[in-house]
């Protein structure tokens, strides 16, 4: 029997428009690393008399090379869905929950394109507690299958459908039962929460200690520590409570209660990012509802990040997260020890890290490397700390540790220094943060031909001079001068105060400030300085951050100038760029060249060239720009990328007329005399593009007839033939390219089919000669076999008989003075292999009683080819212990009763008439599964256990 492997293979869709812009252009390709350094923001700060000197360290992670291979690790990843009620106002909204209920279809969709059979998904609804009723927890099977990742998604996509939003928010709760799903399972497997809400976190739940007065009598009373578990609320008329299972209130404070509700929501997201969980956060709402500096805060724990959602970007927003979570990722960790320096370090309160209880600061961040695109854009990130006492603070262990694209962990190290003085030029604590012009950051657009400002944004930047040493010196920080490194694709507005620089290849907008922050009596004036920069995308970008600014200023008490960073913000940028036609369609290109076709009424895609770019000569670059091609009448566009190349996308096929015996190439209305090929030089992109022909020489028509655009049309009839092609679905706009041939009667050629010939000895091959043209009025031929010893034709027939096996040539010649000839290559071959020898790929297999082994499955043929490998007999010596069962062509070994017994199992005769053999030990064991329901068990295995 002969049996195909199967392979699970995940091909990742669409995910190349994850591509981050490079940085650093063109960077050699190489196997995914990550570099790091850490430099402090300021090395010197001064320490105010009555408080703590406040500095950072800003941390690059600079990724380099690509992945090539689409093979991903399982995913495990928890839908943790806010369904409390404001997700529709109380009915007064009821379109919000139902675009949130339609991007949970488009996130299960997404996944079920082409999953890893491994895969595993849960739902976890949430409103005042974990709707426990209504949670959809990971699938246990014995067997993993891509039918059954499909089945969980589809289970999750109508569990949300019946959802109904009332309820509060308890995100503590949800995060809870996320967590104890995701930690177990294999640990191969990266594990992922898609958080969803449209609120801050309104109620929690926590298990506390207090100290009861438990009397027995009137008498006799004393005090006992008790657990109890305290439900924390908070109301919409801006009360709260605080209240332990008993019905005892702890508080009413509101402070109160919302404090101890996000702490409790804090320490189960450091407990996520111990454990390796992504934490994907989607804020529905705006900016009153949800805080998402935050879910912000809650991500960057984890080293992911969170986006802003509303009714009409959720759905791309989810089906952006999903095509993060199946891109290939390194997930960077960067420690920092403080144990050494006791209290005297400590993280400041709007760190976005984690503190372990060795003393590590620790620092996650997913890098993701979209297939076959290098990634070199650097990914920044401050670290704020306070430093209670003067001194020199020297970070000397500084680690960067992750675990590369083929599982090798790795490990770098560097230093820093920061110097804390109780005299030192003042700073300033800064911030940056992006905003939208036109259009929201994530969905920014490029139009083509327009002077719309929908590719514009804002970097916004807060400056608060601190760091004061005392209230006795009085002074001035001035000459303030502002340079944001700009990444690739990025330009500036022009501004009177901004000049762009080059150095080194990368180009930096220099910003002079005129503010002056003047102190005196222990304060400034102002008290904040704020800039803004303006800037444009020049091409499609995938979610492109801006890296550490860095500002300069002089202290007027000192004679040198100070410089600092401002650190990085969050936010990211998402932009296409798009062509309009008319009113009908839009056309879309993004960061990783891929372009699509949209009903611009609907929004709906129509056709994508995700999958096929190389097919129509597309290349995986951003796209910088789109026009409809010079002279096409908008039936083709020019596509420029981002390093000024271009190539062109086609709406209509086009193909050539070409000779098919001379080779000879056709324009539209010459004249032939041989038959010609009608073959396609230009195709329609598109992953369900069809093509037909229709042929009409004025006596006769073929009517339209699909056909497979990598095979000819043929054009044989003679007088003048008309030829239609037209290509529907795709980028096609079903436009027929018309071209005529006129073919004449006189004789032009032969050809012999097929060609070349191929003969099994002792067997025959009939064989067809075609004139061109087909109406030719002598078709006699002289037809003959150079060497008759290896093969004959037969009496009267188109027929060759092998004799034996080697080459030859058959010669067709015509009679009627045209003098034409063709040689065929004519070939006999012995396709018989002979079996020499078959073999257990094990010498021994343990099977369960019950269990079922394979026999052909388990065995190895040498050689692998051979003609007969068929098994006919599978024999036990033992056959109480093991049962031999033949059934639907197949043998399989049953375990009987726990013993042993070898087994010999033979091959049909060969030639030569032997019967090849081959013989293993089966061990019975008794049945070692489990049905506890936790894990399902492990399954029956027939891959031997020894």
């Amino acid at each position: 029997m002969r049996r195909a492997l199967r392979f699970s293979k995940f091909i990742i869709l669409s995910i190349l428009s994850l591509l981050l812009i490079p940085f650093q252009a063109n960077a050699a390709a190489s196997a995914p690393t990550v570099n790091f350094t850490v430099t402090p923001s300021q090395s010197v700060i001064v320490k105010p008399a009555n408080s703590s000197a406040q500095g950072s360290l800003d941390i690059r992670l600079t990724p380099e090379g690509k992945a090539t291979n689409a093979n991903r690790s399982p995913i495990d990843v928890a839908f943790v869905f806010d369904k409390s009620g404001s997700m529709d106002e109380l009915g007064k909204s009821p379109y919000k929950f139902l675009s949130a209920k339609n991007a949970m279809a488009e996130a299960a969709a997404f996944f079920s394109q082409d999953p890893n059979k491994n895969d595993r998904f849960s739902l976890i609804p949430f409103s005042t507690d974990v709707e426990t009723d209504k949670v959809v927890s990971f699938p246990v099977v014995s067997t993993p299958t891509t039918d059954n990742v499909r089945t969980n998604l589809q289970t999750i996509n109508n569990r949300v459908k019946e959802l109904s939003a009332v309820g509060g928010t308890n995100y503590t709760q949800s995060f809870q039962k996320a967590r104890s799903m995701l930690i177990t399972g294999t640990s191969q497997a990266k594990k992922y929460i898609i958080f969803m809400t449209d609120g801050e976190p309104t109620s929690s739940k926590n298990v506390e200690t207090f100290t009861d007065r438990v009397c027995q009598s009137k008498y006799f009373c004393y005090d006992k520590k008790v657990q109890d578990t305290v439900t924390y609320t908070v109301y919409t008329n801006n009360t709260a409570t605080a209240v332990r299972s008993n019905g005892t209130v702890v508080s009413n404070s509101l402070k109160t209660v919302q404090t101890a509700i996000k702490s409790y929501v804090d320490e189960e997201v450091d407990e996520l990012a111990a454990n390796n969980i992504k934490l994907y956060s989607v804020g529905f709402g705006t900016n009153s509802e949800v805080d998402m500096s935050y879910l912000s805060k809650l991500s960057e724990k984890t080293g992911v990040t969170a986006q802003q959602a509303s009714t009409d970007t959720i759905a791309k927003i989810f089906e952006d997260i999903s095509q993060k979570v199946s891109t290939p990722t390194i997930t960077a960790t960067v420690k920092i020890n403080i144990a050494k320096f006791g209290d005297t370090v400590k993280l400041a309160d709007n760190a976005n890290a984690t503190l372990d209880s060795s003393g590590n600061i620790i620092i996650k961040k997913d890098i993701l490397f979209p297939i076959n695109q290098n990634v070199t854009t650097p990914i920044d990130v401050s670290l704020p700390l306070t430093f209670s006492q003067k001194g020199t603070y020297n970070f000397d262990n500084i680690k960067l540790e992750y675990t590369d694209l083929d599982g090798k962990l790795q490990e770098k190290s560097t230093s820093a220094t920061i110097v804390v003085k109780d005299d030192a030029p003042a700073g300033f604590q800064s911030s940056m943060t992006l905003s939208k012009v036109v259009n929201d950051l994530n969905n920014l657009v490029k139009t083509s031909n327009s002077n719309d400002r929908t590719n514009y944004f804002n970097v916004n930047y807060s400056l608060k001079p601190i760091n004061l040493v005392n209230s006795t010196v009085s002074g001035k920080l001035q000459n303030l001068v502002i340079e944001q490194p700009l990444p690739a694709g990025i330009t500036v507005i022009p501004k009177d105060n901004v000049k762009v620089e080059s150095r080194n290849g990368k180009n930096y907008a220099v910003m002079s400030l005129s503010d002056v922050a003047n102190y005196a009596k222990g304060s400034f004036t102002p008290s904040e300085i704020t800039a803004s920069l303006p800037l444009k995308v020049d091409w499609a970008v995938t979610n492109m951050t801006m890296p550490i600014a860095n500002l300069y200023f002089t202290d007027s008490r000192f004679s040198y100038s100070s410089q600092t960073t401002i650190p990085a913000s969050s936010q990211m940028i998402n932009m296409k760029v798009q062509l309009k036609e008319n009113t009908a369609n839009v056309y879309t290109g993004d960061a990783a060249g891929t372009i699509e076709k949209r009903d611009q009424a609907t929004n709906t895609k129509i056709a994508s060239t995700a999958d096929f770019k190389e097919d129509y000569g597309l290349e995986n670059k951003p796209v910088k720009d789109m026009v409809f091609k010079e002279g096409t009448n908008n039936q083709a566009i020019e596509i420029t990328y981002n390093d000024d190349s271009k190539a062109y996308l086609y709406f209509t096929p086009d193909y050539d007329l070409t000779g098919k015996s001379t080779g000879d190439k056709y324009g539209s209305g010459e004249t032939a005399s041989e038959t010609v090929e009608a073959r396609l030089v230009q195709k329609v992109a598109g992953d369900d593009v069809v093509y037909s022909y229709k042929v009409d020489n004025g006596k006769e028509t073929t009517g339209w007839i699909k056909f497979n655009p990598t095979e000819a049309i043929i054009i044989d009839k003679t007088g003048k033939n008309t030829i239609h092609v037209k290509a529907e679905g795709g980028f096609a706009n079903s436009q027929e390219i018309t071209k005529t041939i006129t073919i004449q009667d006189k004789v032009q050629s032969i050809s012999v089919a097929p060609n070349p010939i191929n003969i099994i000895v002792g067997s025959t091959t009939d064989f067809t000669v075609t004139f061109n043209p087909e109406n030719a009025t002598n078709k006699d031929l002289d037809i003959k076999l150079a060497d008759t010893s290896i093969a004959s034709i037969l009496d009267g027939k188109y027929s060759i008989y092998g004799n034996k096996a080697g080459e030859t040539e058959l010669i067709v010649k015509t009679k009627d003075g045209s003098n034409l000839e063709v040689r065929i290559p004519v070939t006999v071959t012995d396709p018989y292999i002979a079996l020499d020898e078959i073999k257990f790929t094990k010498p021994a297999y343990q099977v369960e009683v019950g269990e079922e082994l394979p026999v052909t499955d388990n065995l190895i043929f040498n050689p692998s080819n051979a003609t007969d490998k068929d098994i006919i007999s599978v024999v036990a010596d033992q056959p109480d212990k093991v049962e031999v069962i033949h059934k639907d062509g197949e043998y399989y070994l049953k375990g009987k009763e726990v013993g042993y017994s070898n087994v010999t199992a033979t091959a049909e005769e060969q030639r030569d008439s032997t019967s090849p053999s081959a013989s293993t030990l089966i061990e019975v064991v008794e049945d070692t599964s489990t049905d506890d329901g936790d894990n399902g068990g492990s399954g029956n295995s027939t891959d031997g256990k020894w």
